[in-house]
């Protein structure tokens, strides 16, 4: 379920910390930032991590992530870009990639 984390795909954790809340990823310099939500639609609450290993932070956190067919439009534009999300920008941008 989380063999490779999905950088501006939604995920939802489905065992771990903050298990039931969704999550993505943007690539930003020196690492990356992790998002995550209680409701895709409509969030209440959620937060971010900064981390410059992935890896080791989806292991300390003990998440298993079921991904899911739908990217951040916010960070990541409508998904029709040829980008991988990986540049060094900040993630915010409206460009497709």
């Amino acid at each position: 379920m989380t063999p490779d984390i999905e950088l501006g795909r939604f995920g939802r954790i489905v065992a771990g910390e903050d298990e039931g809340y969704f999550l993505h990823v943007a690539a930003v310099e020196g690492g990356f930032i992790v998002y995550f939500v209680d409701d895709i639609a409509e969030p209440s609450a959620g937060g971010d991590h900064w981390t410059p290993d992935l890896p080791a932070f989806f292991a300390l956190q003990g998440w298993r992530v079921e991904w899911l067919d739908q990217r951040c439009e916010a960070c990541c534009g409508t998904g029709t870009g040829t980008g991988t999300g990986t540049g060094t920008g900040t993630g915010t941008g409206t460009g497709t990639g």
